[in-house]
């Protein structure tokens, strides 16, 4: 054939489906006496080698880093062979990539990615790809395609976000410890066997307990984002100072509720921080707030200078939001900073919302051993977002992404997907004592056998900690109850060490963690027992 007729076969092949190209090498196969299955995997690895070669993967040898490297024949696919000069090691462009040993040819990869990207089901992909890729994906399973799901979302969970900077919102969100998938159940609370959960089922003792995986979640003010798995049980102090070096660089504040553990971080990093507690609504209404639908005799100009009374009275009394780290402020000046930096949790609440979307209910839940991989790739794709200013969706998203996570030399194989084990710190099982022991006791105290404390509840069991941690309004209010003499001479530490020595003190830190609740029963049992109600037919 001469090149020019050549040429037009070469403009000719870029017309044909994939089932018309793979009936032409059906025919070269037989035209040649050679084998169909050979020549069509010869096809489609060019391919893939070539969109390899244009990306400059493996230019130099993936062992030692040499650019010496020889052409050393081909395989019995007709992909190129090298040989590093230096090492003496031979490889080729496919060699530590996730297209490493795949039949697959390229345009399946986008198009697994794609589905990926976009959270679709391990059944839904097995039946567009049967569908819409009958050529290279016969016999394809949902056991392949989780694999292949998995070297995805692991190579874009190795991608290091941008760093975040100037306003910082920080939060942890927690995750029901999951061992979807394994044959043999390990329980991380000691003294209860864990048994398989047919239906929903809520935990024991709550987010503090090794029942739930906490993921440490923090946001900027343009939407980059991060989510890190921490451990399973309450976060430290140590793995938020250790999120913010990694990740954060000139925080103009940190926003978070009023875990003590960002406090304390805050206090080692010197960073101002601003405080909001979860239940600021409920101490609002507490404090006498009026919302438009209250007072209606009250015209909206006496409403306003009321509510500003009341916030300024309640931010005095340091119970609702406020900064630390910072100059004394009051409450004028707090607030012309709150607005001017526009500080809120708002942004980390809506992260939160998304994330659970992703692992909930698109991914039908994950095993907590993969967790760190898919709350990394949540943050990946979230960051993407941000970076091109939509989701990536098209087939043309999921191909550039592909080239990218093909430089990263990130290969998960099979068999190390399947020795994947759970390492994260645990809590410890004198915690877990201490924190069944206290959880029954205020089940007692508050007869309600639902009782869970929460991570924003108690800095920890220490009596001296709760009431140092609790506003001075609060403390006066149990020495007025208790009829301590000269309280209000005393100063904050002096105060809580009297009313640690109350007789009754198990009762009164109890009273002071559920004092401005807006629940009694946490969401995990109310779940539960709509889902029974549902059962029963009522």
């Amino acid at each position: 054939m001469t090149e020019k007729d050549f040429a037009m076969l070469q403009a000719q092949v870029a017309d044909l489906s994939p089932e018309q190209f793979k009936a032409l090498v059906q025919t070269y196969a037989k035209a040649n006496c050679g084998d169909i299955r050979r020549e069509w995997d010869k096809s489609i690895f060019a391919v893939s080698e070539q969109h390899l070669a244009d990306l400059g993967i493996n230019r130099a040898c993936p062992a030692c880093g040499s650019i010496a490297i020889a052409h050393n024949g081909k395989t019995d696919a007709g992909v190129q062979r090298f040989r590093c000069q230096d090492c003496r090691k031979s490889f080729t462009r496919f060699t530590g990539t996730l297209l490493e040993k795949s039949r697959f040819p390229w345009e399946v990869w986008v198009e697994v990615l794609r589905m990926t990207l976009n959270g679709d089901s391990l059944e839904t992909m097995v039946s567009l790809l049967t569908q819409d890729y009958a050529y290279a994906c016969e016999g394809i399973n949902t056991k392949t395609l989780f694999t292949m799901r998995h070297k995805l979302v692991f190579a874009m969970a190795s991608i290091t976000p941008p760093k975040l900077m100037g306003v910082i919102q920080m939060d942890e969100t927690v995750f029901r410890e999951s061992q979807k998938g394994s044959r043999q159940l390990v329980s991380y609370l000691k003294g209860v066997d864990r048994e398989p959960r047919y239906g929903y089922k809520p935990s024991k003792y709550g987010s503090l307990s090794p029942e739930f995986a906490t993921v440490l979640t923090a946001i900027d003010s343009r939407g980059y984002c991060v989510c890190e798995v921490t451990s399973l049980g309450r976060a430290s102090v140590d793995s938020v100072i250790d999120l913010y070096e990694q990740y954060c660089i000139d925080a103009a504040f940190l926003c978070s509720d009023a875990n003590s553990i960002y406090t304390q971080a805050c206090d080692l990093l010197n960073i101002p921080h601003y405080i909001r507690p979860s239940e600021y609504t409920t101490i609002l209404k507490h404090g006498g707030f009026l919302h438009d639908d209250d007072a209606t005799d009250m015209d909206p100009e006496q409403r306003r200078a009321h509510n500003e009374r009341v916030l300024e009275r309640l931010y005095r009394e340091g119970q609702i939001d406020r900064i630390e780290h910072r100059e004394n402020l009051n409450y004028s000046e707090f607030s012309a900073i709150k607005r001017t930096y526009s500080l809120s949790l708002a942004r980390v609440n809506e992260l939160h919302s998304d994330l659970k979307l992703l692992v909930e209910r698109r991914m039908t839940n994950v095993s907590t051993k993969y967790l760190p991989e898919y709350v990394r790739f949540f943050a990946y794709r979230r960051n993407w977002r941000v970076a091109h200013g939509r989701y990536p969706t098209s087939r043309k998203d999921a191909e550039g992404i592909l080239a990218e996570l093909l430089t990263t030399q990130v290969n998960l194989t099979r068999p190390a997907l399947e020795q994947v084990e759970l390492d994260l710190p645990k809590v410890s099982g004198r915690a877990v004592q201490i924190l069944r022991e206290k959880t029954e006791q205020a089940r007692e105290v508050t007869k309600n056998k639902y009782f869970k404390y929460n991570a924003e509840d108690i800095p920890s069991f220490n009596v001296r900690a709760i009431l140092l941690d609790a506003p001075r309004s609060h403390l006066t209010e149990i020495a007025r109850t208790h009829k301590i003499k000269g309280h209000s001479k005393m100063n904050h530490w002096v105060l809580a060490t009297t009313i640690a020595k109350l007789d009754d003190i198990d009762e009164i830190i109890v009273e002071l963690v559920t004092k401005n609740r807006s629940y009694m029963i946490d969401e995990e049992d109310i779940k539960y027992l709509r889902s029974l109600r549902y059962a029963r037919g009522d």
